[in-house]
């Protein structure tokens, strides 16, 4: 049984928040019974594109701060182009033995990347392409470049024992201080925000709060067919302290009901071992 101690529990993920709200009985097989999904292709692909991006958010300001003459979109686009390819095949090399296993091929493995990455890479260069047009280049060009952003973020408290991993944080300045916007990106469409998705986002303004010292006011949900912004007031912040407190203290005699709605179950990687209990 879990006696609550955040000192000696292991970390939360913020997935185990969110899963919580539809399906505890999830978080209770990971979190108390410490049983884990299988190893898959998705997972490896998954952990292949989060070192590119890791690599990315840490080498940037190279990137940009290497930019000493006018380019135009396309060129800007290449250079990413270019950049992340590289960082795509040292990781590749890393992860050989496993992508072999998974039967993962590099060059199919990368066209999919790069088309799913479009968005990121075009945020990226059009707000440096502003800057550009004033004739600022070099560092300069990194220091002046707002909003800055990070993709696939990830972030950890050691004083809260929660880990994350943020699809994207929006960087930029007001009034002399620096902002953090994290954003949340569903590829799926909605009427309005789900509470889950809500909840995810100030999971993650907690994590930046702690990490930077800032207050995070509202972050962004990104569906397919809008962009919502959203408030992180002091409720929703409650509600995710409230959540972890549930999950610290699961009884260890008593599992939760397996969820109602099964179309979840379908593709939970723990069905097999939750239906066997």
């Amino acid at each position: 049984m879990n006696d609550g101690n955040k000192d000696v529990r292991q970390a939360l993920n913020v997935r185990d928040i969110s899963d919580y709200l539809y399906c505890a009985r999830k978080v209770y097989l990971r979190k108390t019974l410490n049983l884990r999904e299988k190893t898959n292709a998705k997972m490896i692909k998954g952990m292949i594109r989060h070192e590119i991006f890791d690599e990315l958010n840490k080498t940037e300001a190279n990137i940009v701060s290497g930019i000493t003459q006018q380019k135009n979109l396309t060129e800007m686009g290449d250079i990413y182009k270019m950049h992340l390819l590289g960082i795509t095949e040292r990781i590749f090399r890393k992860y050989e033995n496993l992508a072999v296993s998974f039967e993962i091929n590099m060059q199919e493995y990368w066209q999919d990347f790069w088309k799913n990455v479009q968005q990121e890479i075009q945020l990226r260069i059009k707000a440096i392409s502003k800057l550009l047009e004033k004739n600022i280049l070099g560092y300069e060009l990194w220091q002046s470049l707002e909003p800055k952003y990070l993709t696939e973020f990830k972030i950890s408290s050691e004083r809260l024992q929660l880990v994350g991993r943020i699809d994207r944080v929006m960087i930029e300045k007001q009034d002399g201080r620096t902002i953090y916007v994290p954003c949340e990106i569903k590829n799926a469409d909605a009427i309005k925000p789900y509470e889950s998705d809500m909840l995810q986002l100030a999971c993650y303004a907690i994590l930046l709060e702690d990490k930077f010292n800032t207050k995070v006011m509202e972050g962004i949900i990104q569906y397919k067919n809008k962009s919502i912004r959203i408030a992180i007031d002091e409720s929703r912040r409650q509600k995710v302290f409230s959540i972890i407190k549930s999950i610290d203290n699961f009884p260890s005699s008593q599992i939760p009901k397996i969820q109602e709605n099964f179309r979840k179950c379908e593709s939970c990687g723990l069905r097999d071992e939750c239906f066997d209990i």
